[in-house]
């Protein structure tokens, strides 16, 4: 009987040696497949950028572009840029587009309208690492370009004209998915507030 039990044991402790071994091995790689699976993305882990990422965004200003005349007709929408450096400084730039109309009181068959082309360069900081639980990403920084600004109306024709252009930038993104957030912006420049979506590529 006690030959039995001891074979039995014998037989029996290896099989549950392997068992546990493989449990252990699919506890510790499962996180890193999944982190694997989503471009190193995972909740608790902030919003984790390094050396040569890009991340692109597009958005629309509530608010107007610095000289702004008359009434909006287009908002001012942009595309921007941002190349990360390292995890906490980027670099890049912006394109906007905005549209208004002026109608002169003395004249109601009179009506000009400014078309404006923004090119711009911005620097920002990154202070996702204040917040590591949640992947949220703010940042703050100076963008500096030029306001190309394009007249046409009934009598004038057409002109145009351009200026310097110099903005005052704190944002955030809020990361849903390892590839896309919702973006913020508050500051001077082409506008007080913008609202976006930003794209890691």
């Amino acid at each position: 009987m006690n030959n039995r039990i001891s074979l039995l044991a014998s037989l029996l402790l290896p099989c549950l040696l392997a068992a546990n071994a493989v449990d252990a091995e699919v506890a510790t790689s499962a996180p890193a497949a999944s982190a694997s699976s989503e471009g190193g993305y995972k909740a608790g882990a902030g919003a984790p950028f390094e050396k040569g990422n890009m991340v692109a965004a597009a958005a629309v200003y509530l608010g107007g572009i610095a000289g702004y005349y008359g009434s909006t007709s287009v908002p001012p929408l942009t595309a921007s840029l941002d190349y990360f450096l390292n995890d906490k400084i980027t670099v890049g730039g912006l394109f906007g587009f905005a549209q208004s109309t002026y109608d002169f009181r003395f004249s109601s068959s009179e009506k000009w309208t400014y078309t404006y082309y923004a090119l711009m360069a911005r620097g920002m900081y990154h202070f996702h690492s204040v917040i590591p639980e949640i992947p949220f990403d703010p940042y703050a920084g100076l963008a500096l370009g030029y306001n190309v600004v394009t007249v046409s109306g009934n009598t004038l024709g057409n002109a145009s004209g351009s200026y310097a252009l110099f903005g005052v930038t704190a944002g955030a993104r809020y990361w849903f998915t390892p590839q896309l957030a919702g973006q913020l912006e508050l500051g001077y420049g082409l506008g007080i507030i913008s609202l976006g979506i930003a794209y890691r590529l």
